[in-house]
């Protein structure tokens, strides 16, 4: 397939590290889309190649390569002929069989790392040491699952720590009813000892600096994927070592790609009975209304009150039934 291009954006210094998010890779069409998703998934990860040629930086990836833990043999030759290298990564829930790490070797993302498509981060405290300059930077990982905490130790080399967690967080009101997720500022404090704290899972991308001038970065959803994003700008966040600076950048996207009118059509008829309209209007735009049992789902999971083979049995239903 001959590749579409977008020009990256490279009016920035050469930068340290990109840190990205949320992949999704798949090869069916989201239910949102009126154009082809999978010609504009081709163009931003030919974007994200060029990009990292410019920058001669790592790629980190939060978490969720792929959109399934059990990718097709061609999405997986796919990725091994696009993802640009070096690409450091952990796995979301998104990329693990029944959202245990305990069968990441059945995964998609284990035989991409296997074929030296990525490297995925060791768990803490083990650490990947890089070079970008003078003064070493270690990244850890904290795959889905791994609890948040804080570094134990510092190296006395005057290097930068960052680690990369897939754990959702947010910096307003909680995502979906039942969240008991940390907020950006809690999470931030949780895991003292880092320079920066990349996070995966929550689609929309935001970051914080904290007083003492480490930051969380949430780089977001690497493409649109549904009707609730119609407006979004996924982006990168550029990472450099001086100075501890983020700044972010916006991927190119396919103009009026993204559809409402599925969303809306079903909420006007639910209005029409008489059914769901004043939940509708408390949901508002931000949560789409199709993902509203999943959320809950993971709300109630989170309280504690499934036991963990049952949670085995809700998960590989999920991953079965779910696009």
């Amino acid at each position: 397939m001959p590749r579409k291009r977008a020009t990256p954006q490279i009016d920035q210094p050469p930068a340290d590290l990109i840190l990205t998010s949320d992949w999704h890779l798949r090869e069916d069409q989201p239910l949102a889309w009126e154009h082809s998703y999978w010609d504009a998934q081709q163009v931003s990860m030919t974007w994200l190649q060029d990009l990292q040629n410019h920058h001669g930086c790592p790629v980190v990836v939060a978490g969720d390569i792929f959109d399934k833990w059990k990718p097709s043999p061609w999405l997986l030759s796919w990725a091994l002929e696009n993802i640009p290298l070096p690409t450091y990564a952990i796995p979301g829930q998104h990329d693990l069989p029944q959202h245990s790490m305990s069968r990441i070797d059945e995964s998609g993302i284990y035989t991409i790392k296997s074929g030296n498509g990525l490297s995925l981060l060791p768990i803490e405290p083990a650490c990947t040491r890089l070079t970008p300059s003078k003064t070493p930077v270690y990244l850890y990982g904290y795959p889905f699952g791994t609890p948040a905490t804080s570094l134990a130790t510092r190296t006395r080399d005057g290097g930068c720590h960052i680690a990369a967690i897939h754990q959702l967080t947010y910096t307003r009101r909680k995502p979906y009813p039942g969240c008991t997720a940390d907020n950006a500022t809690k999470l931030l404090t949780k895991m003292a000892g880092y320079d920066v704290v990349i996070t995966g899972d929550n689609h929309q991308g935001f970051a914080i600096q904290g007083d003492d001038g480490r930051w969380l970065v949430n780089p977001g959803s690497w493409m649109r994927m549904t009707a609730g994003q119609i407006d979004y700008e996924p982006r990168i966040y550029l990472w450099y070592h001086k100075g501890n600076k983020v700044v972010p950048v916006n991927i190119p996207q396919v103009p009026g790609a993204v559809s409402r009118e599925h969303i809306d059509s079903e909420t006007a008829q639910a209005a029409r009975d008489g059914r769901i309209d004043a939940y509708v209007e408390r949901l508002g735009d931000e949560i789409e209304i199709g993902l509203s049992f999943l959320n809950n789902l993971r709300a109630t999971v989170d309280k504690g009150k499934v036991r963990a083979p049952v949670q085995n049995l809700l998960w590989e239903a999920v991953d079965e039934h779910t696009d």
